[in-house]
């Protein structure tokens, strides 16, 4: 990594002397020029007239498809995803009318209801499954699997470059949606820290890239540079903020190899109280939170980051572009790193729990034609040229581009916030550690078996065509 670095600096440099010795002409010399980048995300798009059929989509990312409130503050990259809509209604010959996303709960028993008189108001159902229990979506029968034989070979999970993402949605042997990354979305990433450079450079806590570049980024390095920070600043500045326990446990529990649910061929198995990462990752913040270094802050954890109340922000990388884009006002210059990592643990990896899926629903009108226009959609809205397309919107320095750089190539699922059944039991009981009140492994014994037996439910619904669940019953 540091000779990659290395290389990418060395080439600017080069560029600047050339420049200043007159030998190139007035065009500068872009160190991250790469030829033939690629326009379209390579998915193999099958270009059909659809006779001026209507594609209704209820979307939870209305904001990314349409105007903003005031339509000249719009910003290029959605005008770019309009435009690229536009295109599509032309060639497939469609139009695509979009709806907001109510809740989940409100969004399911509106597709049951419509069902019960023979009708299907959505062709596309597009939400993020942290807020959504998809369990008693499949339980209805409201979606379509995406290798059901009407949508198999245009979706096509094995030749199609889907974002591994899609997997979160897998229950038995069948995966319900598939997802792909908006150009104009800001969660390219899910567990990354987000750091103050200038507390870096103004307080004694070592140099951060340095520490990942010489793989000594780890839970020890993070521990004593919070508490470093706390020391020099009395307390004024804290080590970490986070929303909630939700984007911080599981990346943590990823950066020591650490998970709660194993996926089995014939589901999903609660192993929270037995798996040693998980539990250690567990003792290591709920020990960090009763001593003041972590502050949990659903609604104002931007904001009170950006007015320089911690050093560290862990969850998406959306902070980084909403400093950088000025959505969010600071004074401060801001940088990117990954989760350190844990004892068990030789690399960083970014952890994904969650995900902004596309479904189809089960019961429309010739659903090959939906599908082969999201699969049109996937090919023109992805975010293609990844670091020159952040490098605008959302990185200032070269080492955060590094970062990003090789956590896209690091990213490994957790399933066990996929399911809102596991993930409400979790996160209560993950807070009752953070309190002190219960040591990891009693908690985690404490819904053993209800978390189990929600496991236990998809397999009626998703298996009941193969052997194993025939047998079952």
């Amino acid at each position: 990594m540091k000779k990659k670095l290395a290389g990418i600096i060395a080439v600017a440099m080069v560029a600047v002397m050339l420049a200043a010795c007159g030998i190139i002409g007035t065009e500068p010399l872009d160190p991250w020029y790469e030829p033939e980048r690629p326009t379209t995300a390579g998915f193999t798009e099958t270009i059909s007239g659809f006779g001026g059929r209507n594609i209704h989509i209820v979307t939870a990312n209305y904001w990314l498809f349409n105007y903003g409130l005031n339509p000249d503050e719009t910003p290029n990259e959605t005008l770019a995803i309009m435009r690229q809509m536009r295109n599509i209604e032309d060639d497939y010959n469609i139009t695509f009318t979009f709806e907001p996303l109510p809740a989940g709960a409100g969004i399911r028993d509106n597709m049951i209801a419509s069902r019960m008189v023979g009708d299907t108001p959505y062709d596309l159902v597009n939400m993020d499954l942290t807020h959504t229990n998809i369990r008693q979506f499949i339980q209805h029968e409201l979606f379509l699997p995406v290798d059901h034989p009407s949508v198999r070979a245009v979706i096509g999970l094995d030749a199609q470059p889907w974002a591994e993402a899609g997997r979160l949605t897998t229950f038995g042997t069948n995966q319900y949606g598939v997802h792909f990354l908006m150009a104009n979305g800001g969660t390219t990433l899910h567990s990354v820290l987000t750091f103050n450079r200038d507390f870096m450079h103004s307080f004694d806590v070592g140099n951060f890239y340095e520490m990942m570049f010489n793989m000594e980024w780890t839970w020890d390095a993070f521990e004593t540079a919070g508490r470093s920070i706390m020391q020099q600043s009395n307390n004024t500045i804290t080590s970490l903020i986070v929303g909630r326990e939700l984007y911080f446990v599981p990346a943590f529990m990823k950066s020591n190899g650490g998970y709660v649910v194993r996926q089995t061929v014939t589901g999903f198995d609660f192993v929270g109280y037995e798996n040693d990462a998980f539990l250690e990752t567990l003792e290591f913040l709920a020990r960090l939170n009763q001593e003041g270094m972590i502050i949990e802050d659903s609604e104002n954890v931007a904001t009170r980051a950006a007015a320089g109340e911690a050093l560290f922000i862990s969850g998406t990388y959306e902070y980084l572009r909403a400093f950088t884009r000025g959505e969010i006002q600071t004074p401060y210059s801001w940088g990117l790193l990954p989760i350190p990592m844990g004892p068990r643990m030789n690399d960083y990896v970014a952890a994904q729990f969650t995900a902004d899926i596309w479904f189809i629903p089960n019961g429309i009108a010739a659903p090959y034609e939906v599908a082969t226009v999201l699969v049109a959609m996937a090919n023109r809205l992805s975010k293609i040229n990844i670091i020159e397309t952040e490098l605008e919107y959302g990185l200032l320095d070269y080492e955060s581009i590094q970062v990003m750089e090789m956590l896209l190539d690091r990213i490994v699922i957790d399933y066990s916030r996929s399911l809102a059944d596991t993930r409400v039991n979790l996160t209560r009981e993950i807070n009752t550690v953070f309190a002190g009140t219960v040591t990891p492994v009693v908690a985690m014994q404490r819904i053993g078996h209800p978390v189990q037996s929600a496991l236990n439910q998809f397999l009626p619904f998703i298996c009941r065509n193969c052997s194993y669940c025939l047998l079952l019953r």
